[in-house]
């Protein structure tokens, strides 16, 4: 049953957390490649259940707990609801895990997929704050983990996955390893470094600030996120047609893309990626967007705002955004023959210089406590925008279940709009830009 006021015991959300709605869904691919038998399989996802619930029980008890919503209060946590788990055979399935790597594999739709039962999920009163799937392929696994945005963001991902594998690891050295196909070689764990801890303080995030008068121009608007199940998602996301743009960048790739931003900052490759995704826009699209686009690209304040700590749990993400630029001005700045990028990047990077500010963060977090109401839903802008997030600073790689690290870590979910994308990084040094753009509209023929 849905409750307005929350026990003083529940842990409480951030300003930050408040301002992030909608879900973190990210699965890790894993080869196998003798694949699991049905006994091996069986054992396996038991294991991993008990090193999920033991995780979460003794270093994140939030996820244990239900998530809850309220026009006034927005997102809170309130009572407990363990974890769904939930695991699923693909075994059947062509998208076997790709040996080499294949840039564009996807998981079947059915290892994303998971059906709750609980009373209160159904009526829609409360949410699991964590879903995990696990799905057999032919040649390895994946394992699927879904925690609302507003208890955590990608870092908070990386960071619990790699604690509940290191959980995991140590249930397996106390026991004979069952699971394990007679393929397998034995994975060493030495390598992964210290245990993961989380810090869980989000009293850093609160404000003394006198709100500003209005919200900040990058928290303007509105984009709502009803509570849907997944079933309901699926369907939904046939209302949001996009099509996937991706592209791998060596080290030596991003290397060659600086130079072309020239040198009037220290430029970093995040700068030149987002200045180059902005002339390609401008390249493909002219007069779409209503001839404008503002680029908008989500920065972690882990490390980079007083009191939070690399290690924080939560939602860290504070909004940069660029002012509306026009396709037209986009695309004459990109003329210059010794360095095309180079005013975009300076956009770029003046405006996270400046976005970062403390006293801009802290503006926010006043804004967002003084909010009368926070209606369920992402805050952007009201104009045409494209949000591109960075996951390169977070160690999904170091996640390994006994079967080494993953080959593939992406992010999922049935819907992907069009006009977001993400910076992800890659099993080696290289990164991975994938983004979506709409489904180009057939040209109607003349009468």
């Amino acid at each position: 049953m849905s409750t307005e006021n929350p026990s003083s015991q529940s842990p409480q959300l951030s300003p930050v957390d408040q301002l992030n709605c909608g879900y973190i869904t990210v699965t890790y691919g894993y080869a196998v490649p003798c694949g699991f038998s049905d006994e091996n399989w069986v054992v396996f996802c038991d294991s991993l259940k008990r090193s999920l619930l033991h995780t979460v029980n003794t270093k994140c008890p939030v996820l244990g707990m239900a998530t809850r919503w309220s026009e006034t209060r927005g997102c809170y946590l309130d009572g407990e609801l363990p974890p769904f788990f939930n695991t699923v055979d693909c075994k059947s399935s062509q998208n076997a895990m790709p040996l080499p790597l294949g840039l564009n594999w996807n998981p079947p739709p059915s290892a994303l997929e998971w059906e709750d039962s609980h009373p209160d999920v159904v009526a829609k009163v409360a949410e699991r704050t964590l879903v995990v799937t696990v799905a057999r392929l032919r040649a390895g696994f994946v394992v699927t983990v879904r925690i609302p945005h507003s208890v955590a963001d990608g870092g908070s991902v990386a960071m619990f996955v790699n604690a509940w594998s290191e959980d995991h690891r140590a249930q397996q050295a106390c026991q004979p390893d069952m699971s394990r196909p007679e393929c397998a070689e034995t994975q060493t764990t030495d390598k992964m470094g210290p245990s993961v801890s989380f810090s869980h303080d989000r009293s850093v995030f609160s404000s003394a600030s006198d709100p500003p008068p209005e919200a900040p121009e990058a928290y303007s608007g509105l984009i709502p996120v009803p509570i849907l199940s997944c079933k309901e998602t699926k369907a939904a996301s046939a209302m949001f047609p996009s099509r996937a743009v991706g592209k791998r960048l060596t080290r030596a790739a991003l290397s060659e893309l600086k130079k072309l931003c020239g040198s009037t900052h220290a430029f970093t490759s995040n700068d030149a990626i987002c200045a180059s995704l902005m002339r390609d826009i401008a390249v493909e699209f002219e007069e779409g967007f209503g001839g404008t686009l503002r680029l908008i690209f989500p920065a972690d304040l882990r490390g980079r705002f007083p009191g939070v700590p690399a290690n924080y749990f939560g939602s860290a993400i504070y909004n940069c955004s660029l002012a509306p630029l026009s396709l037209t001005q986009i695309t004459a700045a990109c003329q210059d023959p010794d360095a095309p990028l180079q005013w975009l990047a300076s956009q770029v990077h003046e405006a996270k210089e400046e976005g970062l500010q403390e006293h801009k963060v802290r503006a926010l977090l006043a804004w967002e406590t003084a909010r009368e109401t926070r209606p369920r839903g992402f805050v952007f802008p009201p104009d045409a925008h494209f949000v591109l997030s960075s996951w390169v600073r977070f160690p999904f790689y170091s996640a390994d279940f006994g079967y080494g690290r993953p080959v593939l870590v992406t992010p999922t979910s049935f819907i992907r709009p069009p006009f977001c994308g993400y910076i992800l990084p890659t099993e080696n040094e290289d990164v991975f830009l994938e983004y979506y753009l709409p489904v180009s509209e057939p040209k109607q023929a003349a009468p």
